[in-house]
């Protein structure tokens, strides 16, 4: 056991006393801090950072499983204990699933319009125009993610000016993020300045080496590293980190940022 967690296991056992009581007083402060073992973190979970989380949930996990007086948890072994914590994590996994699609079924259903018609709002269209700057979407795709159908010569059907409405859609969008949100529209209006490219290059390069080293994923504590903003976790970092990172895609990528 490391020596750092040794400390606090041995006041959990005196919280509990040799009997298995519960003990009402607070668990008294140990004499100096505990320091997080990064490197152990690291080698052991890839980064201090998912090794962190990993270890505060585990902990959270074997507190809940004392306050609900599971079964045989205080003599079961290790290997024991983390089955049951996997086993929580799967439970908890399956709630946000659960969650999220609850939320977008009350989403469509407080939208309140007809299936097949998405409503034009203008969040939908500055998503669909963030899409496209990240080179995940093509005019053509989109247009169906708009729910506006591209003509088709083979079959006749589909709307033929949907080139015309996808970019009307996508300047709309433009337009909603000028409004709402000025800090990445002035990155945006700056594109040509040389520090604002060199940030936004780095992010979306920083951005593309932890998606590949994280298996998909990418924290904005991570992104406002790669694209130096202070305070990356706020509301605020988060509006110009997500902007450079887009920026950066149509840079490397050569995707203007208005089609």
């Amino acid at each position: 056991m490391p020596e750092d967690a040794a400390a606090y296991v041995e006041e959990v056992r005196k919280l509990y006393g040799e009997d298995g009581t519960y003990r009402s007083f607070p668990i008294e402060p140990l004499a100096s801090p505990v320091r997080t073992k990064a490197d152990l973190l690291t080698c052991q979970f890839g980064d201090a950072e998912t090794g962190i989380a990993a270890v505060s949930f585990a902990a959270s996990a074997l507190w809940l499983f004392l306050d609900l007086d599971t079964p045989n948890i205080k003599r079961a072994s290790s290997y024991r204990l983390a089955e049951q914590v996997e086993s929580l994590a799967s439970v908890v996994r399956k709630l946000q699933r659960r969650l999220r699609r609850s939320t977008e079924d009350l989403a469509r259903l407080t939208a309140n319009r007809s299936s097949g018609a998405r409503s034009e709002l203008p969040g939908n269209n500055l998503l669909a125009l963030q899409y496209y700057r990240l080179g995940r979407f093509d005019l053509k795709q989109a247009a169906v993610w708009l729910e506006i159908t591209p003509y088709s010569s083979k079959t006749g059907r589909g709307t033929r000016n949907w080139k015309a409405r996808v970019r009307q859609r996508l300047k709309e969008g433009k337009e909603f993020e000028d409004e709402n949100y000025p800090r990445a529209a002035a990155i945006f209006a700056n594109s040509d300045h040389p520090v604002i490219r060199r940030k936004a290059r780095r992010a979306y390069r920083g951005y593309r080496y932890e998606v590949r080293r994280r298996g998909g994923s990418c924290p904005f504590s991570v992104l406002g590293y790669w694209a130096q903003v202070s305070a990356p976790e706020t509301k605020r970092g988060k509006e110009i980190a997500f902007a450079y990172l887009q920026l950066g895609s149509c840079i490397l990528q050569r995707i203007p940022s208005i089609p």
